[in-house]
């Protein structure tokens, strides 16, 4: 019997439940030390990972492929120092769960709120430091509705800076995607003598603005230096506050806590709101040199149920200056609390103020790795 269900339709199901296989193997980018992890899927994710680990120097093979089924045999039969699996969604994250792995989003949305924002400028010395440097730069803006400067912005800044920042890795909006949104939006320039150096999209929905798809002339870093991006957010808290606006969503930033667009916005008082569909499963197997050195130098977001949940790995966690160390300023972004995997395990220590020590869980690596 001829079956009506499309051939495209089967192909995407097996997509869904068939994933590669891939050994990634070289000197951890910190250590130098051997590492191995076992990547399970592929795409963007696994050239991301690949970059945090071995700074993009390393070799790749591809195992072959594996169904839905057989993961858990195969994660367990690896002799891998980590697993990672892609593209988890809930189900899969559940099938392959057994406590000791955790979920790191692909991507986590942010808010920032003008009240909270305009406080920590009085106490923040980074925030100071960026507002002298926009006065000192005579930055200024201007907002515009023209065509001819979308198109101006996307080839001269939003096109640049993207590939320049991210790499392979890069998610470049389409050109078509911005004219559809001209109408329900402004192009916010920064200026520096009558120049634009840097700019942003500002996305009117409903009762929100979202500043969406930031760049800077030429994807020139100096000009981030200069103060050219903390000048966008600084204009744009003034000139959407003054339009009655409360708050800004600042779009999507990685879950590791050490990510230089994360630790920006996180600066401004960012509040996390919930992450995109999928995200990474990370389970340490081995506990070599590398593999730890990896952990100790990429503290993470481990989100579950339904709370942010700050990761990092140490050596020493007995002081208060070295747990503000791991993941600066982790607290303040939303996280619910930060869990310290160290050889130690939990040590009371009286240099730790209680106040911080209530928001932060000392576990011993002992349980958390196979071998």
């Amino acid at each position: 019997m001829k079956s009506n269900v499309p051939v495209k339709n089967i192909l995407r199901t097996a997509r869904k439940i068939r994933f590669n296989l891939w050994l990634l193997e070289g000197e951890e980018r910190v250590s130098k030390k051997y590492m191995s992890i076992l990547f399970i899927g592929g795409g963007a994710e696994k050239i991301y990972l690949a970059e945090l680990a071995f700074g993009g120097v390393h070799s790749e093979s591809i195992l072959g492929k594996g169904w839905i089924w057989n993961l858990r045999r195969i994660m367990k039969q690896m002799l891998a120092d980590i697993v990672v699996v892609t593209n988890t969604g809930s189900l899969l994250y559940w099938y392959l769960s057994d406590g000791k792995e955790f979920y790191i989003p692909n991507w986590v949305q942010g808010e920032i709120v003008f009240s909270e924002a305009l406080a920590r400028m009085k106490t923040s010395s980074h925030l100071k430091s960026d507002l002298r440097r926009i006065r000192k730069n005579d930055f200024r803006f201007e907002i515009t509705k023209s065509p001819s400067k979308y198109d101006e912005f996307y080839n001269t800044m939003y096109v640049p800076y993207i590939s320049k920042a991210y790499g392979r890795t890069a998610h470049l909006m389409p050109y078509e995607r911005m004219k559809e949104l001209e109408g329900q939006s402004e192009l916010m320039l920064v200026t520096r003598h009558g120049e634009p150096l840097a700019g942003q999209i500002l996305v009117y929905e409903h009762d929100r603005v979202r500043c969406w798809s930031i760049g800077v002339k030429d994807g020139n870093h100096d000009y981030v230096k200069m103060g050219a991006q903390a000048a966008l957010y600084w204009y744009e808290i003034q000139y959407l506050s003054d339009r009655g606006f409360k708050a800004m969503h600042v779009g999507v930033s990685r879950a590791f806590l050490r990510d230089g667009v994360l630790q920006f916005k996180n600066k401004w008082g960012m509040n996390m709101l919930r992450p995109t569909r999928k995200g990474l499963l990370l389970k340490p197997l081995r506990k070599s040199d590398g593999a730890m050195s990896f952990l100790e130098n990429n503290p993470f977001i481990d989100y579950k149920d339904n709370k942010y949940v700050g990761i990092a790995f140490s050596e020493d966690c007995t002081s208060i200056v070295s747990l503000r160390s791991l993941c600066p300023p982790s607290l303040s972004t939303g996280l619910s609390k930060l869990k310290v995997y160290s050889n130690s395990g939990h040590e009371k220590n009286s240099s730790i103020p209680e106040k911080v020590e209530n928001n932060i869980i000392i576990s011993s690596t002992d349980a958390l790795f196979r071998y």
